[in-house]
């Protein structure tokens, strides 16, 4: 959490588009390992079947919806690596 919020917070004020990605990245993957976490802690404390089934599928769920910002980040972009001339002496 405190990555992301360090994140989030400096590239803000850089005005770094990447920089706050990466920081709205690290507040998805936080987000989705407590979801994760709340399903196997279901199942652990002996949840009945039907329970378990109930919070495996708002898990799921829950998951697809905060990955699709993060799909639709990296589809939008046109090229994950910047093109640089090359210098003069590698010619």
């Amino acid at each position: 959490m405190i990555e992301a919020a360090i994140a989030i917070g400096a590239g803000v004020a850089a005005r770094s588009v990447l920089l706050t990605a990466f920081g709205l990245d690290s507040a998805i993957e936080l987000l989705s390992g407590v979801t994760l976490l709340w399903r196997l802690r279901t199942e652990t404390r002996g949840a009945g079947l039907e329970q378990a089934e109930e919070v495996e599928r708002r898990a799921i769920r829950v998951s697809a919806v905060l990955f699709v910002p993060l799909c639709a980040w990296t589809w939008r972009r046109p090229s994950p690596v910047p093109t640089w001339p090359a210098p003069r002496w590698w010619a």
